[in-house]
């Protein structure tokens, strides 16, 4: 029989540090059939050198990391907050904010 293929999705409202980056992809690589998505809300320590290089073995070791678009966060709010029928507000530059650490993201990843 063949294991299934697992695709867990994590909302976090940071990237991981290398540390967790490092635990995490192990754990992919010792575990092919999970196929993690991160969708972090903006990118932790992104300039220190260390970090890039975790990013980057969670890429290789097959997550996707993703920055958090203004739908992502509604779709947490909506989903998993305890909101109380209360909407969701945005912060202003909220677009420019994902705009800016996508770019920032895709810059490592390359």
């Amino acid at each position: 029989t063949s294991t299934p293929v697992l695709n867990p999705k994590r909302y976090m409202s940071s990237s991981p540090c290398c540390a967790c980056a490092a635990k995490i992809a192990d754990a992919l690589k010792a575990r092919r059939n999970i196929k993690l998505s991160i969708f972090a809300a903006r990118l932790f320590e992104w300039e220190e050198a260390e970090i890039q290089a975790g990013l980057k073995a969670l890429h290789a070791a097959g997550c996707k990391i993703r920055v958090m678009k203004p739908l992502d966060f509604s779709y947490t709010w909506d989903t998993f907050v305890e909101n109380e029928d209360q909407p969701l507000n945005l912060w202003a530059d909220c677009k420019e904010n994902y705009e800016y650490y996508h770019e920032r993201l895709a810059d490592i990843l390359q």
